[in-house]
């Protein structure tokens, strides 16, 4: 089963790890005031998408389709306006802004599907188990 906590906390500590990341690649001249908001964002988000998961994973399939496509569609709709509201504001190192956004949001897709995909993996494996051991009777 989904377990809340513990993709809340390995969301977080790779949240801390790519900004660590991020902090030092770009050195100490290459930040700016505002860019500690990408890292929020993207916690905030990664917290709506565990929550999101835990809620899909409870529905039932017919009901599954609606509910992960609603949440891609939330993530989307903020995700622009985050972007949208970043490079109207913030005129200084926009291609920074945009290359750490599409890396988070990159990272943020990655660890999503690989827990939608764990429920579906053990199911699978369930059925084939179920499978075999019908046929071996």
């Amino acid at each position: 089963m989904f377990n809340l906590k513990k993709a809340v906390l390995y969301w977080t500590s790779i949240i801390c790890l790519l900004t660590a990341a991020f902090l030092l690649v770009l050195g100490k001249d290459g930040y700016f005031d505002l860019l500690w908001s990408v890292p929020v964002f993207f916690l905030l988000l990664g917290f709506g998408t565990c929550w999101s998961i835990k809620k899909m994973l409870c529905v039932s399939n017919a009901r599954f389709t609606s509910a992960f496509m609603l949440s891609i569609f939330l993530k989307l709709l903020f995700s622009i306006t985050f972007i949208m509201l970043y490079v109207f504001f913030v005129k200084e190192q926009q291609f920074i802004i945009l290359i750490s956004f599409f890396v988070y949001y990159i990272t943020l897709l990655v660890f999503e599907t690989i827990y939608l995909l764990k429920p579906a993996k053990k199911e699978k494996t369930n059925e084939i188990y179920k499978i075999s051991t019908e046929k071996a009777d």
